[in-house]
Order: C-alpha cells, then sequence, then structure tokens
C-alpha cells in the first residue's frame, strides 16, 4: 500500500476529544492549498471555505472545539460578481447550479481531509451547522442569504486519545454495483443487519446507545426508532426555508 492509500485507510473521525494544540499556520496554508486543487465544474470553483479559529464561535456554529474548524458553502456569488461586473447578468436559479456547488464543496472538503491527516493532523466532519437556528451560522459568518449556502464543516486538530479503533465500513454488495444498480435481496438485506449487529465491525455508532438495553432486536431497529418520521422538525424547517432564499430553487 503506497504512503497516499495509508492516508486514505487512516482517515479517522474525533468526536469532542480535540485538544488545545494549535495548528501552525504553516500547516493550515497547506491544508487550504491543496482542497482548491480539487476537481470542480468548469473550473469555477463554485464553493467557498470559511476558517473559523475563534474556540467560542466554532462551539456556538458546531458544538465541536479543535484548532481550527473550515465551513465549505456552496457559493455562487462571487462569480455572479464578477458577471455584473463585466456587465453580464448571471442568476444560477436552478437545482442544476445548486448540486453543482455542493459537488465542488464536498470535493475540496473531502481533499482538505485527507492533506491535514498527511500531516498527522485529525479531522471531523460535521453537519451540525443545521441544529438548532439556522440563522446563527448567516450572522456569525456574514454569509449573504442569495446563491450561498453553508454545507458542511471540517473540524481539524490533534486529539486528545486516540481512537480505540477506527469505525467500519460497508463494501462490496449493496455499495458497489457492476453495470447496473441492483436492489438487495432478503438474504443480502439480512447479511446486512448482521454486520451492523457486530461488534467487531465497528459499524455501529456509540450516539445511539443500547440497542439490546432499548429492547431492540437489532442496531438498525434503534437507528430507525431514532429517526422517527426522518427529521421533520423546527430546525428542518429552518433550513429549508434558507434554501429556498438562496435563489437556487426559484
Amino acid at each position: 500500500m503506497n504512503e497516499t492509500l495509508k492516508t486514505i485507510h487512516g482517515l479517522r473521525s474525533i468526536h469532542g476529544n480535540f485538544s488545545h494544540r494549535e495548528i501552525s499556520n504553516e500547516d493550515l496554508e497547506t491544508i487550504l492549498g491543496a482542497s482548491v486543487r480539487a476537481a470542480n465544474a468548469g473550473n469555477m470553483q463554485t464553493y467557498s471555505i470559511i476558517v473559523v479559529d475563534d474556540r467560542a464561535v466554532m462551539k456556538e456554529l458546531c458544538q465541536y472545539v479543535g484548532s481550527v474548524a473550515l465551513v465549505f458553502c456552496i457559493d455562487h456569488s462571487r462569480i455572479v460578481d464578477a458577471a455584473q461586473h463585466l456587465g453580464h447578468e448571471f442568476s444560477p436559479k436552478t437545482a442544476g447550479w445548486f448540486i453543482t456547488g455542493s459537488t465542488d464543496a464536498i470535493l475540496a472538503a473531502q481533499t482538505a481531509a485527507i492533506a491535514a491527516k498527511s500531516l498527522g493532523i485529525d479531522s471531523l466532519f460535521t453537519s451540525s451547522l443545521y441544529r438548532g437556528d439556522f440563522t446563527r451560522v448567516y450572522r456569525l459568518l456574514d454569509i449573504p442569504e442569495k446563491h450561498c449556502f453553508p454545507l458542511i464543516t471540517l473540524v481539524l486538530g490533534y486529539p486528545t486519545r486516540k481512537p480505540k479503533h477506527r469505525k467500519g465500513r460497508v463494501s462490496g454488495t449493496g455499495i458497489i454495483h457492476r453495470g447496473k444498480h441492483r436492489r438487495l435481496t432478503t438474504d443480502e438485506l439480512e447479511e446486512m443487519v448482521r454486520k451492523y449487529d457486530d461488534p467487531d465491525g465497528h459499524l455501529a455508532l456509540t450516539l445511539f446507545g443500547s440497542w439490546q438495553d432499548r429492547g431492540h432486536e437489532h442496531y438498525l431497529d434503534r437507528v430507525f426508532a431514532w429517526w422517527g418520521d426522518g427529521g421533520d422538525d423546527e430546525s428542518s424547517r429552518q433550513l429549508l426555508a434558507a434554501l429556498m432564499n438562496t435563489g437556487f430553487f426559484e
């Protein structure tokens, strides 16, 4: 296995136990420099990266605190401003533009995580921006309502302790489809359920607690009971309102 693959296979999420050790400015600039090298549509880089190094702001934004947080936004505002500067009218008001920006932002974010790991810096991807009052994100970061949407946060830092193991991943059948998509058979679904139940596979998340203690037969029973109606709550409604304000879905 070459060094690049070792770095990728060494990626791990650090939940809530980052130390107070700071990332050097040199390493941070190296990570950002690698991030912007990610592939993107039309070489327009329809994203922005907001660097947050104020730990109090970080805590308010995403509940987790590391050395630095990178907020990756779908962002066409720079392109819209450039068009207007040159006397053109350009309004990215379709779902396609939103998907393009989402893809650009996520590719840049994952590249940043890999670059950080290559420097010995761990990370956590979190969507916790969406929890609670979503307007705080726009207020704290001065994000424009139109053509810009905060998508994901990457918290970077050094852990106080190493995780006991890497989280497992489902692979093969159900994830990899060769030639055409195929739904799982009953036997294959049973095998997937078994894999999530297997403690040695490390697929289960601790946030869901012990499913056995809660009377569930399987881990996924606990997951679906937790998710309930799919998250139709006030936070989700605020998120939808912010999405509609961007103009991508006019």
